[in-house]
């Protein structure tokens, strides 16, 4: 539904301020979170996971914890052979990338701390757990590379050494480029910043419980996710089942941020082991596992450039260079190409500025996975930014909000796109900054109650589009669709795909179809 045929009317439903219809049962402890679910008879989890970063893995062995009470089985990667293909994070827009595969659980050599490595399946968490710990791995030791420029120098080993030799150096995922290339002469302003990773941390860690029905041969996963669509075409591919037997499940998530919408390795285990034994496997990972093993996100060691004209001190081009880590493998099934990409294409976006040169290394390490993480890209590229339209203001003697206004899309005569493909057809900065400017006039700086003043715009994407996840192998559309219907009882219902992590999009939706009916929200 197009924004314009909203309404906001006193005796509409769009814009009135309503409680979340959910909260009520959420705060009676009504919540269907996954480790809320009683998954009746089932095996439970535990995932041994590697203590170090990088080494080869010479053995694993579990003859003590299968001996141990009530453990069903120990698997390693091996075991999961049987039913489940490893997976690779490709993506066809970018093209020559260095893209190992990946399998749910590590095989002859561990990556990153945190990297499971085998899956105990046991009648209790407290058993699974107890036996993990007696699971003894027998790895040798190599030097780690944690950080992008030490893993990217001319000697530094190849953390995949299966992989063909990359010609931008060792350790090379891919080389990402937005813009017009090269960017003119003139006073270059240069930046040089760091941004360590970020965990993102949802009140509810990643869970699953995966039942394979051997009678009618159906696959159900109730996940902690975001996509249950994507994640029912991940499970039908990977473990060879008709995807109109697979069924997954999300209910009430508690809390997501990005980090629950690719596959996890530690998940697909649990998955693939409740397909091998034929039963029902729960995973509730604990609070440090989520911080071992979880993508994080981030990362980036960039150098950030704007050119100036000689005669006024504007802006003409922006130059970005962006070193990137992406932890041992790309994240599937969307990849970890999505942060430096949209950094480097949102790089001087929100200006008026039409020459960009913007490139981004992406670098493997001995860390875990680069994921989606609140903005992708956005909190870098207006950083980037920012810091050297700051440092050029200064360099003219101009106020900050000043030599932003020089520098606003102009688009009088219509859309504007910038030089990494953005449409520009709506855009509103000049008020924003007007207002700003004018709440931070009546500040009382002198007295100090403020000690400084950071100004900085930003033009946010939204969906990708079918095309992105498409070029990507993700089975899913960028487009959604409700059906509401009419109950003989009076009631309205409304059936949509839409997910929701605590956002409030079920009472959103709920309140746009009471206003079009003209019905109580």
């Amino acid at each position: 539904m197009d924004s314009e045929t909203l309404h906001h009317d006193e005796r509409g439903a769009i814009g009135r301020s309503l409680p979340d219809a959910r909260s009520g049962r959420l705060i009676r402890g009504g919540a269907r979170y996954v480790a809320n679910v009683d998954a009746g008879r089932c095996l439970h989890a535990a995932i041994v996971r590697s203590p170090i970063a990088h080494g080869m893995l010479r053995s694993v062995d579990s003859e003590a914890a299968r001996a141990m009470p009530g453990v069903a089985a120990v698997l390693t990667a091996t075991d999961l052979d049987a039913v489940c293909l490893p997976w690779r994070a490709e993506h066809r827009l970018f093209a020559g990338a260095r893209v190992p595969a990946e399998y749910p659980l590590a095989r002859d050599r561990v990556r990153y701390v945190g990297e499971p490595v085998a899956i105990v399946l046991a009648e209790s968490r407290i058993a699974a757990d107890d036996a993990a710990e007696a699971v003894t791995l027998d790895i040798d030791a190599l030097p780690p590379l944690i950080d992008p420029v030490t893993a990217s120098a001319d000697k530094a080993a190849e953390i995949h050494p299966d992989l063909a030799v990359s010609p931008h150096g060792a350790n090379v995922h891919a080389v990402i480029r937005a813009g017009k290339g090269d960017v003119p002469d003139g006073e270059r302003i240069s930046v040089r910043l760091s941004l360590s990773r970020v965990a993102p941390q949802p009140m509810e860690t990643r869970s699953v419980i995966a039942t394979w029905d051997r009678a009618d041969e159906t696959l159900t996963v109730r996940q902690s996710h975001q996509h249950p669509h994507q994640m029912q075409d991940v499970y039908s591919r990977l473990l060879g089942i008709p995807e109109h037997k697979v069924r997954v499940i999300c209910d009430d998530v508690g809390g997501a941020f990005g980090l629950k919408q690719q596959l996890h390795p530690d998940e697909m285990a649990a998955v693939a082991a409740a397909r091998l034994l034929g039963g029902t496997v729960r995973l509730v990972l604990s609070r440090s596992e989520s911080l071992l093993s979880d993508a994080q996100a981030r990362d980036h060691a960039l150098v950030a450039e704007a050119v100036l004209a000689p005669e006024t001190g504007n802006v003409i081009a922006f130059r970005l260079r962006d070193l990137c880590g992406v932890g041992a493998y790309g994240h599937f099934p969307r990849t970890s190409f999505g942060e430096a990409a949209q950094a480097g294409r949102l790089m001087g976006a929100a200006y008026g500025v039409d020459q960009l040169d913007a490139r981004a290394t992406l670098v493997f390490q001995n860390r875990p996975h680069l994921g989606h993480y609140r903005g992708v890209g956005h909190p870098v590229a207006c950083l980037a930014t920012e810091a050297v339209m700051d440092r050029a203001a200064r360099r003219a003697g101009v106020g900050p909000f000043t030599f932003r206004r020089r520098h606003l899309h102009d688009l009088s005569a219509g859309p504007v796109t910038t030089p990494a493909g953005i449409l520009v057809d709506r855009y509103r900065m000049a008020e924003c900054l007007d207002a700003v400017e004018a709440m931070t006039a009546r500040w009382d700086r002198p007295s100090g109650g403020l000690t400084g003043l950071g100004v900085a715009c930003l033009l946010e994407l939204c969906a990708g589009g079918s095309r992105y996840y498409g070029e990507g192998g993700v089975n899913i559309g960028a487009d959604e669709s409700a059906v509401v219907r009419m109950e003989p009882s009076g009631v309205v219902r409304i059936a949509t795909a839409n997910t929701e992590q605590g956002q409030g999009a079920e009472q959103a939706l709920a309140q746009i179809a009471a206003d079009r009916l003209g019905i109580d929200p």
